[in-house]
């Protein structure tokens, strides 16, 4: 959820390679080997080197969120399902 929100931020996003944000954020964000400070200062450095890009990627991170993971959208599909199980 934190990587969610950042993302929908559009802001240059970094954040660890693990399976699950590289699901949810791959080519969204600059990600970085976990439990490695050389991978994090390397990823620090290409936004802070690229900002331009970076931006623009933090610009389409926050449109694919929105279209993607929208919270309303999600919370109401949950709230369906409950609804479901309740009355069945």
């Amino acid at each position: 959820m934190a990587l969610l929100e950042g993302l929908s931020f559009g802001t240059p996003t970094i954040y660890g390679n693990i399976p699950e944000n590289e699901a949810v954020a791959q080519g969204l964000g600059n990600p970085f080997e976990v439990s490695n400070a050389d991978s994090l200062a390397n990823a620090l450095k290409d936004v802070l080197s690229n900002y331009e890009i970076a931006l623009e990627t933090g610009q389409k991170a926050k449109e694919v969120v929105r279209e993607k993971h929208d919270w309303r959208i999600i919370a109401g599909q949950y709230n369906d399902i409950y609804m479901n199980l309740a009355a069945g």
